[in-house]
């Protein structure tokens, strides 16, 4: 009966090990969780490659700008890879996770940690960082004060006693091509979050900077400006323009306006024309104000033609005789050359086929007539005519030319002649040998 007992009363002790267990391991169990599913630690392999890093950039206030990572799983890791994104602000806590991209309406740094869901460790990107532009809104008026129009000016601002020290990069100028009314902006770039809302803490003052250019009066209008935060970082402004030491409500203003006057007079300025003895100079005007454009003429003495003009430091540029007068006086000296003329490139006289030359003798042999060709042609003597022995080696006499039917007969006649001489001393000298 004793040891019956004894082992009734061991089950409610064994029931009671086992209920303590049960609620350890419950305890036990989120945290277990939470350790699964939180960043690996630094040190191991992550299982991924980063192929595409964050970029940054710039984006106006009110609002954002999205990064991205693209990464690889390597082929020994498991599982879907993780994000996690974290800003340099605060590295304690991610701001976001499990996506590979990540949207702000904040400037800041910013990077992501990837990793496999199968490794044990992460790997950072390169840190991004992201730029917030802050555009203060006002109206510039340049006015006419003088006889000239006001021309093409910049005029630049500047911030002062602010509320809190904020760090910042300034863009203020605006560029005026005349007269008229110009919107513009006084832009802000901040790289925290803390300076934009340092902007939110106490103010600050807008003033123009005092230019030292002739003929202008510049603005001396100067604003308090304070700035309340709208929806997604929004800026709004109220403009306060600055007339005593006090502000107050009643001062509100719509807008920053900053109003320029152009005072300067129409002045006339000299225009002198010189020469170099070579002929003279003249110009449309002797005087002329500022923008206008003057015409120069040139008249060359004889047996010069016109060069070029000159002044002393090249300047104004003259083209094509003519240059816009600038607001000081101008010296200009026409230049002169002589008239050169080119020689007439002609071919030398060819002789005159008909002139002798008087070296070689007068020719008293004339060229024989040509034939009239209404002549009839002569007629071939008759070969029985002919000597039937060796003629004798006299030359005969050339026949006298042709001029008519009159001579022609009495060439036959002579020529018969002296055939029938010859044949008579053949025959006397041929009876002589015979008889001999």
């Amino acid at each position: 009966m004793q040891k019956l007992k004894s082992k009734v009363q061991a089950k409610p002790k064994r029931w009671l090990a086992v209920l303590l267990a049960a609620v350890v391991l419950a305890a036990l169990l989120p945290v277990t969780m939470i350790t699964a599913f939180a960043a690996p630690p630094q040190g191991l392999a992550a299982g991924a490659t980063i192929t595409v890093q964050p970029q940054g950039g710039v984006f106006p206030a009110g609002g954002d700008f999205t990064l991205s990572v693209e990464a690889e799983r390597e082929a020994v890791a498991g599982g879907d890879l993780q994000y996690e994104w974290y800003s340099k602000a605060d590295e304690e806590n991610p701001i976001a996770d499990d996506t590979s991209e990540l949207t702000v309406s904040e400037p800041g740094t910013y990077y992501v940690l990837v990793w496999s869901a199968g490794a044990n460790n992460s790997l950072k990107s390169a840190e991004a960082k992201v730029i917030m532009t802050l555009d203060i809104p006002f109206k510039k008026n340049v006015e006419q004060g003088g006889d000239m129009a006001p021309g093409a000016e910049t005029f630049g601002f500047e911030l002062f006693d602010f509320g809190t020290p904020v760090n910042y990069e300034l863009d203020a100028e605006i560029n005026a091509p005349g007269g008229g009314s110009f919107d513009g902006n006084i832009t802000l770039t901040l790289e925290s979050i803390d300076d934009f809302w340092g902007l939110t803490d106490g103010g600050f003052k807008v003033r123009e900077v005092q230019g030292a250019k002739a003929g202008w009066d510049y603005a001396e209008e100067e604003y308090f400006v304070t700035m309340e935060v709208g929806e997604m970082l929004n800026p709004i402004f109220t403009f306060y323009k600055v007339t005593g030491d006090e502000i107050s409500e009643e001062d509100i203003v719509e807008e920053m306006l900053f109003i320029n006057t152009y005072t300067e007079d129409n002045a006339l300025f000299s225009i002198t024309v010189l020469d170099d003895g070579n002929g003279t100079g003249a110009a449309s005007a002797a005087t002329a104000a500022a923008g206008t454009v003057i015409k120069l003429t040139a008249t060359p003495n004889a047996g010069f033609e016109f060069d070029y003009w000159s002044t002393p430091q090249n300047y104004p540029d003259i083209v094509n005789d003519e240059f816009v007068m600038p607001g000081e006086d101008v010296t200009v000296t026409a230049h002169f050359k002589p008239v050169v003329t080119e020689p007439t490139d002609t071919d030398p006289t060819e002789p005159d086929p008909t002139d002798t030359d008087p070296t070689d003798p007068e020719p008293t042999d004339t060229e024989p007539t040509e034939p009239d060709p209404t002549d009839p042609e002569p007629t071939e003597p008759d070969p029985t005519d002919r000597p039937t022995d060796r003629p004798t080696t006299a030359k005969p006499t050339e026949p006298t030319p042709q001029t008519g039917d009159n001579v022609n007969m009495m060439v036959w006649l002579l020529s018969g002649g002296a055939a029938l001489l010859l044949f008579g001393v053949f025959t006397f000298s041929k009876k002589r040998k015979v008889q001999d």
